[in-house]
């Protein structure tokens, strides 16, 4: 899965985990992200994409009892890639396809050496478009926030959670969400309309 990177040669040596992967749109969204963005790429471990989250809550209401938790050395442990965060086909394996199905998908997490970073990828085809999409999209972010906390305590400890809205071929007035995003410093970011909306202090 490198086709949303040909563009931007210098992320090619970043290690992208797809066990599951992004669709084609949801690649290409990323994609804008890669050359748009002034990240540094040297600055990231590895990428992974559709990350379940909520392995707790779902394993809860199933009277089940998982250990998921990473820390950093596990979650990088590996020969030529990093080992990563738990995918569905993990989860299934060691607390039942069950837990998986109630768990909720973070569609990209991208990992630096003291920071970690949530994605919410929304394409041209549920574009941002009003305020109604927007709060559906902060939603969805700040329950992966929670989630990925009850999850992986330990890396929440050492690592820093940030998260963002990738919305293409937005056409929301970043104000009406603004205050809301920087009082939990969360970005919002259009590579259709030249990169960060609303820019968190982090970015």
């Amino acid at each position: 899965m490198r086709n949303f990177t040909t563009m931007d040669e210098s992320w090619d040596e970043v290690p992208i985990l797809s066990r599951d992967p992004l669709n084609e749109n949801e690649q290409r969204a990323l994609g804008g992200w890669f050359v748009v963005g002034e990240s540094d790429p040297t600055l990231y471990d590895f990428i992974q994409t559709e990350v379940p989250l909520g392995i707790h809550r779902s394993a809860a209401t199933l009277n089940r009892s998982v250990s998921t938790d990473l820390s950093r050395s596990e979650l990088l442990a590996g020969r030529d890639i990093p080992r990563g965060f738990h995918s569905k086909k993990d989860v299934a394996a060691f607390a039942g396809s069950g837990t998986a199905a109630g768990t909720v998908r973070a569609d990209v997490v991208m990992v630096k050496k003291s920071e970690i970073h949530l994605v919410e990828i929304k394409t041209s085809q549920e574009s941002i478009d009003g305020a109604t999409d927007a709060h559906k999209a902060f939603g969805q972010l700040m329950m992966y926030l929670d989630r990925f906390e009850e999850d992986y305590p330990s890396l929440a400890d050492t690592h820093d959670l940030h998260g963002l809205i990738l919305a293409e071929d937005s056409t929301l007035d970043p104000r009406i969400i603004e205050p809301s995003f920087l009082k939990r410093d969360l970005g919002f970011f259009d590579p259709a309309r030249g990169g960060y909306l609303i820019k968190p202090t982090w970015a």
